[in-house]
């Protein structure tokens, strides 16, 4: 379930206000941004590991929209996601070559 800090604040009688104050001071981030950061996260595990589709990657780590995922992906990681996992894809293939050619 994604998470919203209103939400969370009202179950343990916290100021919305103060908590993201409080957490950018110890942080450095806001928490929108830290988020975001675990939602990518969880996103360059699933296309490095698994074989979701990527719009289904996109849709587990909480975007709606997977064009929207794709730009977040690329700002954040300097390539897209379809890149990403080729990127990995490929390393695995070339271990899975070099530890054959090895016997």
């Amino acid at each position: 379930a994604p998470f919203h800090l209103e939400t969370f604040c009202l179950q343990h009688q916290l100021n919305p206000r103060a908590l993201r104050s409080l957490f950018k001071q110890y942080t450095g981030m806001s928490v929108t941004h830290y988020l975001r950061q675990l939602r990518l996260c969880r996103a360059m595990s699933l296309l490095r590991y698994g074989n979701m589709t990527i719009s289904d990657v996109a849709a587990e780590c909480g975007f709606d929209d997977s064009n929207y995922f794709s730009v977040v992906f690329s700002r954040a990681s300097g390539v897209s996601p379809r890149d990403y996992r080729q990127r990995f894809t490929q390393q695995t293939g070339k271990i899975l070559l070099s530890s054959t050619t090895a016997e």
